[in-house]
């Protein structure tokens, strides 16, 4: 438990922190820091991946902003971007699995990227913790060129992977026929759903899919006109989303996930575009309208990233860079200068302890609080503060 004394007095006895002001105190520090402590030994090890902790953690941050911006280079490593700190400068992630082959982003999901590699490789990744699993592969399988989703299924607390229709395949494979599977990490399979549940839709392999309320949504189009794909984790059904306000639904040009809301981006002239929010697939308001740079001699492509704590809102505009845009003042300011535009894809995630690896109990499973394994874990959570405190007070001491 931790312990304070009276700097006056170092005689003053102890007093002991109750046990839920000791988990709030835990709760609030950030990913980077626990995962240095699960190294210290095998006790912070065991208390620091242990689901009920990693649950607690992971509701508490997720209604945070996010923390970072990840650029995937297809050939190249990716770029991070820290959106926490006032150093925001570009930093390449050395990545073994990758070993110089291509690769796309499929999704996230709760700090885990689903990442397909040219060789063949399904890998799910958490960059927060330095931890990878390459999960196996579907039948007839056409590498970078499929299209993948991933989101958490609340009703089986368990994460889910989603094969879904591709356009290229459509267009490039004699005879394609599109398979809708689902893995879930636990099962570590692919289970082929119906084949009434295969939408009428091809999404493009390189678009990214969203995943927002226990669902999974992509980008994609019917005759030129955008559609909105969503996929149901529970029901494991595809629907289509109603499109904002449109005339002929042509503008609708980026889907992402801003402020909690699922959003897309529909450019109206070439001087600003408008950015719609819904929060329940049906009604949709829109969030901001943003300016765009005036360049007479291209036409630039603007994804709009995350709001951050001052209120900006984060913009990747492809060929000039990572900006922050005030919407009141109607300014940008550059964040990172990005010179990779043609194969560039944006992630931005919130960090989380959250593994890849799993067991066959779930990951993030409900705990009651009169269970074993709770009050198991309350006795280490006791050692864990005890030790963090002692450490701290034994270096105050010395400099005393």
């Amino acid at each position: 438990m931790f312990k304070t004394t009276s700097s006056s007095s170092p005689s003053t006895t102890p007093v002991q922190l109750p046990e839920d002001i000791q988990a709030e105190i835990l709760n609030r520090l950030p990913v980077q820091t626990l995962a240095r402590f699960r190294c210290v030994c095998k006790s912070w090890h065991r208390l620091l991946t242990d689901p009920f902790f990693i649950n607690n953690h992971l509701r508490r941050h997720l209604s945070t902003t996010p923390h970072r911006i990840i650029l995937s280079r297809y050939f190249k490593s990716p770029l991070s971007i820290s959106l926490h700190h006032r150093n925001r400068n570009l930093q390449e992630l050395h990545l073994p699995f990758i070993s110089g082959h291509t690769y796309y982003v499929k999704g996230h999901c709760h700090g885990l990227i689903c990442i397909i590699i040219n060789n063949g490789d399904i890998v799910l990744w958490n960059p927060s913790i330095n931890q990878h699993r390459i999960l196996p592969t579907p039948s007839n399988f056409m590498k970078t060129r499929e299209v993948l989703g991933i989101g958490f299924d609340s009703t089986i607390n368990d994460y889910k992977i989603i094969r879904a229709p591709s356009s290229y395949c459509n267009i490039k494979v004699k005879d394609y026929n599109p398979q809708i599977e689902v893995l879930t990490l636990t099962s570590n399979s692919w289970r082929k759903l119906p084949d009434e549940v295969t939408p009428p839709y091809f999404i493009e392999h390189y678009h990214q899919s969203v995943t927002l309320n226990n669902a999974v949504y992509w980008l994609t189009l019917d005759d030129f006109s955008a559609v909105v794909l969503k996929f149901s984790l529970s029901e494991e059904k595809f629907a289509v989303v109603p499109n904002p306000p449109d005339d002929n639904g042509r503008n609708v040009s980026w889907l992402g996930v801003l402020n909690g809301a699922l959003c897309v981006v529909h450019s109206q002239r070439r001087v600003y575009f408008d950015i719609w929010a819904t929060r329940d697939d049906c009604n949709w308001e829109k969030m901001v309208s943003v300016s765009k740079f005036l360049d007479r001699l291209r036409s630039l492509d603007y994804a709009p990233l995350c709001f951050i704590k001052s209120g900006e809102l984060v913009i990747n505009v492809r060929g000039k860079g990572v900006f922050a845009y005030d919407d009141e003042a109607d300014e940008y300011s550059k964040i990172a200068e990005v010179d990779d535009v043609k194969w560039l894809q944006e992630t931005v995630y919130s960090e989380s302890l959250v593994s890849p690896h799993r067991d066959g109990d779930g990951f993030l499973e409900r705990i009651s609080s009169s269970s074993t394994r709770s009050r198991n874990l309350w006795k280490m959570l006791r050692r864990f503060t005890n030790g963090v405190v002692d450490h701290f007070h034994g270096k105050g001491s010395k400099t005393k």
